[in-house]
């Protein structure tokens, strides 16, 4: 090995271990400060030893790689410990944040020789220059912790401070993902074995048959005699090298199974050894949560309490790894919009010291993680005003209107801060959680605080799935997203506004084809009296996908799409399944929301049979109502019509001055422009007044009806009154009077 290699491997392992040791040292620090708090001596020793091993460790490693400057820090961040614990230096809250300052500059050094190789003599003169201010009484008068009789022993270091383990060894992260992922292809190596169980079983059926044949043409017929000696003896030679080969290979084919049988176990055992190495505790999560709260609550002088429980949870390393940000974004974001200052909250009635709760737990075959409050509670009003200066409707029901907080730029802060006001956070903990096949969902109380509860698999690597075939093409759907399996028949469909829903119980759900999603051939081999459907339920939205057959439930293998393709909407893998077959893995929460929000998008391009050029009219869909606007769109869609939707008549006027339409169907009464006055503009435009226009209202007197026709509109279509072939049947006939 070069040397140039050799310095590039130490680096390597310099970077680990001074990560763990500055994480170290910062959770060590806050266990401190708790206890200085708590005015309790019983931890002091314990805490410092941690301290001073995490410091001397540092340093250490620092001078075998000669990083002069950060052994310098740490030197004297050890001298400070010692001070401390020898009774010399007495700490505040202001000198906790230089301590605090320190270690961020550690972490700053850390990074740079990442980048460089080096660190600027700068970052550590910064450090020194704080370290030496902790010799002076500067608190102006705050109190200062005092240590006072701190003991050698102790009961041991607190295991949340994180003590290495001699019984524990470094295995890059990487090297685990290639093991886990042979380990998948493995598994499929091995259900591709249940094939040739089946050929042999197969082989064994036929030969036996063809002996009975035989045997059966050898046998004396009453109207011809007996047949000649010699066919006989042929017949009982082949007769019998029949039935030898069938004897070796129902033996064979016994080996075979015993032998499988061995192989699967061992496989099994390998593979539950595998992902046992890539669990980490739920805690893994939660390292930076203690000094975030802490910092966040120091400088908004609130009193805040951290609580994680379900610490010990095993999960996945990859779901840890994605759950990180999130979890930080979340309770950062607890601290600053839901809790109250202490002062507000002591006129209220409540505790000045106030909670944030991380709960983790397993759910069936899904991690799911809460962070909760005690504070005000998300602002409902604020909610409803914020989504009214986007222009948008107001949700009627509560959960879509909570749900709103995870949309773009959606803010109700008034005051842009360095955590919050820019409209970015919530939005980013969504897609986050999308992109690992997870949900999340929001509740609040006025005045008794929120609560966030994200979903998440416990593995990225492999999914419980149901196949379905759609279009001639394999999709797998995760287990935990299906509500229910429909064997659909025209009694459980029922037609409300004009559109086809699917009924269940007391609650009607929209039903689209999954075909029409995804941009699969118009041919829908499943079409006649009955239908597959799957109802699919994502953050509180459920809607019915058709499809042409379900085929099997099945544990696959997560395949990565690749850079080009990950873009694609509605899709979030692949897998090969054990006979060789591609499935794709369907994003049951992007599907939903482009039921929802009308935007669907073909994943093919092109102008083959997949996609590409649509053969029906580009319509524009103007209603407030999204379950309208979702099951109107559903029937325009399965005619082969494209369609664009707006939430009312001015989004619906700004997207035809920008992208035009063939035709509209719009909506009467809505906010912001009716469809009405939406009717009026469009018949003033040289550019559109020839456009056909179709009102579709609940508005059934006649008076209502003239007033839309005078404004312009081609057809008043009354919701209660048609049905779908009347709205089909009026778009065609429209469409080809105006030649449009």
């Amino acid at each position: 090995m070069s040397k140039e290699e050799l310095k590039k491997r130490i680096i390597k392992a310099f970077l680990v271990e001074s990560d763990e040791e500055i994480e170290r040292l910062n959770r060590a620090v806050i266990e401190l400060e708790k206890a200085c708090k708590a005015k309790s001596d019983d931890r002091y020793s314990d805490i410092l030893k941690s301290l001073f091993r995490s410091a001397h460790t540092l340093k250490g490693s620092s001078r075998a790689l000669s990083i002069e400057s950060m052994e310098s820090v740490c030197h004297l961040l050890e001298t400070r410990f010692g001070e401390l614990r020898e009774g010399k230096l007495s700490l505040s809250r202001k000198d906790f944040d230089k301590i605090f300052q320190v270690l961020d500059e550690l972490k700053n050094m850390r990074d740079e020789v990442a980048r460089t190789g080096s660190v600027n003599a700068t970052s550590s003169g910064r450090a020194i220059k704080v370290l030496e201010s902790l010799c002076a009484d500067g608190s102006g008068g705050e109190e200062k912790h005092e240590f006072l009789d701190i003991k050698e022993g102790g009961s041991g270091i607190p295991a949340s401070l994180g003590v290495a383990d001699s019984n524990y060894v470094r295995i890059e992260a990487k090297k685990l993902d290639k093991l886990l992922a042979q380990s998948g292809e493995l598994q499929i190596a091995w259900q591709r074995l249940d094939i040739w169980d089946k050929f042999f079983a197969n082989t064994s059926s036929s030969l036996t048959e063809l002996i009975s044949e035989i045997n059966s043409q050898s046998s004396p017929v009453a109207d011809e005699g007996r047949p000649s000696s010699c066919t006989m003896s042929v017949s009982h030679l082949v007769s019998t090298t029949l039935q030898d080969i069938r004897k070796e290979i129902e033996l064979g084919q016994i080996a075979h199974k015993r032998e499988s049988n061995v192989v699967s176990q061992s496989i099994c055992d390998v593979d539950n050894e595998i992902r046992s190495i890539r669990m980490l505790p739920f805690s893994s999560a939660c390292l930076s949560l203690d000094r975030v709260v802490r910092d966040i609550a120091s400088a908004q002088n609130k009193d805040v309490c951290l609580l994680v429980e379900g610490e010990d949870v095993e999960v996945d390393r990859s779901i840890i790894e994605a759950v990180k940000d999130p979890l930080l974004h979340l309770v950062r974001n607890a601290i600053d919009h839901g809790i109250e200052d202490e002062g507000l909250r002591g006129r209220l009635g409540k505790s000045e010291k106030s909670t944030v709760q991380v709960t983790a737990s397993i759910r069936g075959s899904r991690l799911e993680v809460s962070v909760a409050d005690d504070g005000k509670g998300l602002d409902r009003k604020a909610i409803a005003a914020k989504c009214q200066s986007f222009g948008w409707p107001v949700p009627e029901l509560d959960s879509e209107l909570l749900h709103l907080v995870f949309e773009p730029r959606f803010s109700t802060s008034q005051l842009v801060t360095e955590v919050s006001g820019r409209g970015v956070g919530l939005d980013i903990v969504k897609s986050n959680i999308d992109s690992v096949h997870g949900s999340i969902d929001v509740s609040s109380k006025e005045g008794e605080g929120s609560e966030f509860v994200m979903s998440l698999p416990l593995t990225l690597t492999t999914l419980r799935t149901m196949l379905v075939r759609c279009g001639g093409q394999i999709i797998a759907f995760s287990i935990s997203n299906i509500d229910r399996i429909v064997d659909l028949h025209r009694d459980d469909l029922a037609v409300i506004q004009g559109a086809t829903v699917y009924s269940l119980g007391e609650n009607f759900y929209p039903v689209v084809r999954l075909r029409d999603i995804l941009g699969f051939p118009t041919a829908f081999a499943g079409a006649g009296k009955e239908q597959w459907g799957l109802l699919l339920a994502s953050e509180g939205a459920k809607v019915l996908f058709l499809v042409d057959e379900v085929l099997e439930e099945q544990e696959i293998v997560v395949k990565s799409l690749g850079k080009r393709l990950s873009g694609l909407t509605g899709i979030q893998g692949g897998a090969i399944l054990p006979n060789g077959s591609i499935a794709i893995i369907a994003h049951p929460s992007d599907l939903i929301r482009l039921v929802i929000h009308g935007n669907r998008l073909s994943i093919f391009d092109g102008e083959g049979e997949m996609g590409g050029k649509t053969l029906g009219k580009k319509i524009l869909l103007v209603d407030d109502s999204i379950t309208t606007r979702c099951l109107e769109q559903s029937i325009l869609e399965s005619a082969g019509h494209q369609v664009v939707t707006a939430m009312d008549g001015r989004q619906g006027w700004e997207y035809l001055l920008e992208y035009g339409a063939d035709i509209i169907v719009s909506d009467v009464e809505m906010p912001n422009m009716s469809g009405i006055e939406l009717t009026k503009a469009v018949r003033n435009s040289p550019r559109f007044r020839d456009i056909p226009i179709i009102l579709v209202t609940s508005l059934s007197e006649y008076e209502e009806q003239q007033r839309g026709l005078e404004a312009g509109a081609n057809a008043y279509l009354i919701k209660s009154d048609f049905d779908q072939d009347e709205l089909l049947d009026t778009v065609s006939r429209l469409c080809s009077t105006n030649s449009c």
